[in-house]
């Protein structure tokens, strides 16, 4: 079970791994995250359906680690702004100001062919009619118009429109890619909290359109940031408790199997049946608990082969008592090799 457990969370940091660098239109539209585990829990439901030789705790304990990985690294994502573009990335500009950025369009890897079509999917003819494209972490498109382009609202013929409205901050933290790219300097900034009498840390929310508007929302004092959401809180409780119980099931299923073969080794040739048949249903009352978290089939082989090697003790034939044995001890063995964690069956 311990391989498992260890198994799914690499999976589900190798499937993060890929798909960020398969970029940002693969995605669609779904966040990275949320796209890794529908794919892992959507196949991990169908496991114990599929195959009744497979423990419901296979697919009950991976897809509560997914869980609990996606709920834990939200948290951590609105906490830590590296993390967050570590996991997601950033928004990034394809038309700047009525620029096409064909570094940008390189770096995501878009042709200029699709990069026209989705804009003509999104109603716009030409690249003349273009202010900004951003591509979303979601890998969506967001195309935004020239003013004279844009239909006829009360606020643009009074002339009050400001144009797009680029986030300086957000959540407390400040987008330096945003201020480079609108040419602003950290000193700019910090001029500009000055003059509203407010301090970095005390601003939520602060952005500026291209017109020069400035809209500033500071931090409700009343919010307790540091407080941690019941969410995480369970997911982290939950995760702990996971991980302890599929240690200890282990340990439990490594000692007794190891135990079960260190009194099949010490077997003789003389063994009578009803010895034999004491031995077997030992192993019987452990197997209720060990079945719980392996694989029926492999269970089964042990089975069969304690049960040729009760029949062997019964004849009394020698010969075929010790081959019986040799199968398993095998059995034992590689029942034991289950458990644990072991790089042959990690990988």
């Amino acid at each position: 079970m311990l391989t498992i457990f260890v198994r799914t969370a690499l999976i589900f940091l190798f499937l993060h791994g890929i798909l960020k660098i398969m970029g940002k239109r693969e995605i669609g539209q779904l966040e990275v995250d949320e796209l890794i585990s529908t794919l892992l829990i959507s196949e991990l439901a169908a496991l114990p359906i599929n195959d009744p030789d497979i423990p419901l705790l296979y697919t009950v304990v991976p897809i509560s680690l997914i869980v609990g990985f996606e709920i834990l690294l939200s948290y951590i994502k609105n906490k830590s702004r590296a993390v967050e573009i570590l996991t997601e990335g950033e928004p990034e500009y394809l038309v700047f100001r009525g620029r096409l950025m064909q570094s940008a369009l390189a770096k995501n890897r878009i042709s200029l062919s699709e990069f026209l079509s989705q804009l003509r999917l999104s109603g716009v003819t030409s690249l003349s009619d273009l202010d900004y494209v951003i591509l979303e972490q979601s890998g969506q498109m967001s195309v935004i118009l020239k003013e004279e382009k844009q239909p006829l609202t009360a606020e643009s013929l009074s002339g009050g429109g400001g144009g797009l409205s680029h986030p300086l901050i957000l959540d407390g933290k400040v987008i330096y890619n945003n201020m480079k790219a609108l040419g602003y300097t950290e000193k700019w900034l910090n001029g500009v909290l000055m003059e509203r009498g407010v301090k970095r840390q005390g601003v939520f929310f602060l952005s500026i359109d291209d017109g020069g508007n400035i809209v500033l929302i500071e931090t409700d004092s009343q919010v307790d940031r540091r407080k941690v959401p019941k969410a995480v809180l369970i997911a982290g409780i939950a995760l702990f408790l996971i991980t302890g119980a599929v240690i200890g099931n282990d340990i439990f299923i490594r000692n007794a199997v190891r135990e079960t073969e260190r009194k099949v080794e010490a077997v003789s040739a003389g063994i009578t049946a009803e010895e034999a048949r004491q031995l077997y249903g030992e192993f019987l009352d452990l197997e209720r608990t060990i079945a719980l978290s392996v694989n029926h089939e492999d269970l089964t082989h042990v089975e069969e082969s304690f049960a040729d090697f009760v029949g062997c003790a019964e004849a009394q034939d020698t010969a075929a008592l010790l081959q019986a044995k040799s199968r398993l001890s095998d059995a034992l063995m590689h029942l034991g090799r289950l458990s644990g964690l072991k790089f042959d069956t990690l990988f």
